[in-house]
């Protein structure tokens, strides 16, 4: 038998007085939580233990309320239990501040995610740009590289050699001018190697493999080019770097050699 206080019977749909079942009472539990309830009751007399439960009960009115109910069970001198004693409290103002919490939660993680989404969206694109602009100018440096060597190389080769040949017939007639002719054939070839070495220098960058020894490789190419040392000074750890961005790095160091040579000679 089940003690409600008056206040309370009538809102369960209970008359104000008379004897009220447990069942009667799980009956008023919402259809989810009565074998919860149930459960609860049936463990806590037959072992003894507190009863400690929060279960929705719909009222007469179809209202639904959350209620915590907590309780002790009394026992005899042979620990057969008597009694469950206890109190109920509407806990349903609690139970609806948690569901506006956990819903406020929920749409801020779904903020979260849609943020941190439209992060990774911004940052793949800006790499994706990246790798475009890196991938343009090495494609401009290998069209630059093959009109050195293939094109400008061999007409100041062909140069050189007529230059050559104007400088030996000038000899054989012993003309004053052979001098003239032989400077030329000399620039001509040195702008040659000027540009073989350039178009090389070009190339280098396009497909980097190891950094350092690419950049040592630039360093000899700048030495031989401009008869003034250069040298790269680098510690033995590797750094793990994507092959763009070990491209980029190398023109960097390139226009920082060429920028100080310029400025060295000058």
């Amino acid at each position: 038998e089940i003690w409600v206080t008056p206040t309370r019977r009538v809102p369960l749909g209970f008359p104000v007085c008379g004897r009220i079942t447990s069942e009667q009472l799980i009956s008023r539990c919402h259809p989810d939580d009565r074998d919860k309830v149930r459960q609860a009751l049936k463990g806590a007399i037959e072992n003894g233990r507190d009863h400690d439960a929060e279960f929705r009960i719909v009222l007469a009115d179809g209202n639904v309320r959350w209620i915590a109910s907590r309780g002790r069970v009394q026992v005899d001198e042979h620990g057969k239990a008597m009694r469950l004693t206890g109190i109920s409290l509407d806990i349903t103002a609690r139970k609806e501040a948690e569901a506006v919490a956990r819903q406020q939660r929920d749409e801020l993680e779904q903020l979260r995610q849609q943020r941190t989404a439209l992060l990774e969206k911004e940052v793949a694109e800006r790499a994706r740009l990246e790798r475009e602009v890196i991938e343009s100018c090495a494609r401009e440096q290998r069209r630059i590289a093959y009109d050195l060597h293939d094109s400008v190389g061999q007409q100041l080769v062909g140069i050189a050699l007529c230059a050559k040949l104007l400088e030996e017939q000038l000899r054989m007639d012993q003309s004053a001018e052979a001098d003239k002719a032989g400077v030329i054939a000399k620039l001509a070839n040195d702008a040659a190697k000027q540009a073989r070495l350039t178009a090389r220098t070009l190339e280098g960058a396009d497909g980097v493999g190891d950094l350092k020894a690419a950049l040592r490789s630039l360093a000899t190419n700048m030495s031989q080019n401009s008869r003034i040392k250069v040298t790269v000074k680098a510690d033995s750890s590797s750094l793990p770097i994507s092959a763009p961005v070990a491209a980029q790095l190398y023109r960097i160091a390139q226009e920082a050699m060429r920028n100080a040579l310029e400025h060295g000679a000058a």
